[in-house]
């Protein structure tokens, strides 16, 4: 494994990063638990929570939430907890730890309810009842009611601009797509009470689905679930120092167009799967180099969210390695790729539903025969 050691500098919104060959501390941060570094010679402090190999010697702090059987942190959690030890001021960061987590699918109890009051008391989060839709800053207002299903009598794009329509909300302003975040406060209790109406129209009691607490970033005035997103793409498409600097400094604009580019690369991708591979129980995905492999985990994602699959495996191309992604609503996908890399050879990791590994790419074969063995056919 490659190891790098960065130094990140900020001089107002100027970074520069420097590569070290020979540091004298290493820190990891959400990864390093799972890796051999027994040949570490430098010291070092991971911050992890995924299961630990404890594979290092004595020059390795490990500070890792799984063996506190703390499940609720993330990698975010235990970093942003490390660095404000270090620091008080770091408290403004704990926005990024309630982001981390919300992208790892953490409950906000515990430690997170913990770090989640500390950002609310800094005023870089803030709660506040909302609409039940995902895109309330990144898809137009008419997209977010269809596709979260708020109303049973929006079935299609067109009946989704009828309905605001009807109760005089203009889905366009200065020739662009209104977001949910657009509306004013009249129009949102305009929109509120319009959709509960339908509901009651159609026979519906309960209306508890229809909101969510939304957690808002300050400044940037965007749900957290859609920053994590944004985040993530960055990730994705390659651009990990930029995704850096819009953490520390985030920038509508620039958000929309990463989140733009990752969406019609997601849409390329899921056009592809669905083409080429028979979707079944057990789905095998051998994109190749059809897709990215740092998209191959969140096409897997994907799939088994909307698709009737109760596991699927990708495989990406990565140079002269394999990048493979597991997800399962039925087996522990992290023992069973952890298996089949111990048998084969290879780096493997992650968590029972949701488990990567990488591989040489000559060993293709031999994991797929591994894997059918365990999982069938």
């Amino acid at each position: 494994m490659p190891i790098l050691y960065f130094s990140l500098r900020r001089n107002d919104n100027n970074f520069s990063i420097r590569n070290a060959e020979n540091p004298d501390l290493i820190i990891f941060t959400d990864i390093g638990s799972s890796y051999d570094l027994t040949n570490l010679k430098p010291r070092a402090i991971i911050l992890d929570h995924h299961k630990s190999k404890k594979l290092f010697k004595k020059n390795v702090l490990e500070i890792n939430s799984m063996n506190f059987s703390i499940e609720e942190l993330s990698g975010s959690g235990i970093t942003y907890l490390f660095v404000k030890e270090l620091n008080k001021y770091n408290i403004f960061l704990s926005y990024l730890a309630i982001t981390g987590a919300i992208g790892d699918i953490r409950p906000m109890v515990g430690l997170n309810y913990l770090i989640l009051n500390d950002a609310q008391k800094v005023g870089v989060i803030s709660l506040s009842k909302s609409l039940n839709s995902f895109g309330s800053t990144t898809r137009p207002l008419y997209k977010s009611i269809y596709l979260n299903k708020i109303l049973p009598t929006i079935n299609s794009e067109s009946s989704s601009i009828q309905f605001l329509s009807d109760i005089g909300i203009n889905v366009k302003r200065d020739n662009c797509w209104r977001t949910l975040s657009d509306l004013s406060d009249e129009e949102m209790k305009k929109l509120i009470s319009a959709i509960i109406a339908k509901r009651i129209e159609n026979g519906f009691r309960n209306h508890s689905d229809v909101f969510s607490v939304k957690m808002l970033i300050n400044g940037i005035n965007m749900n957290i679930n859609e920053f994590s997103t944004i985040l993530n793409a960055f990730g994705r498409l390659g651009k990990y120092y930029d995704g850096i600097k819009f953490s520390l400094h985030p920038d509508r604009k620039v958000a929309m167009k990463i989140y733009d580019n990752y969406r019609k690369l997601i849409g390329k991708y899921m056009r592809w799967a669905k083409s080429n591979i028979e979707l079944k129980k057990f789905t095998l995905i051998d994109a190749e180099d059809h897709i990215n492999p740092n998209f191959i985990g969140t096409i897997c994602s994907m799939l088994i969210k909307s698709e009737n699959i109760n596991t699927i495996v990708g495989l990406a191309n990565d140079g002269d390695m394999i990048k493979i992604s597991a997800r399962s609503t039925k087996f522990d996908m992290n023992s069973i790729v952890k298996k089949i890399i111990k048998k084969i050879g290879g780096e493997a990791g992650g968590h029972s539903n949701a488990a990567g590994a990488t591989i040489q790419i000559e060993k293709k074969d031999d994991f797929i025969r591994e894997l059918k063995k365990i999982i069938g056919n």
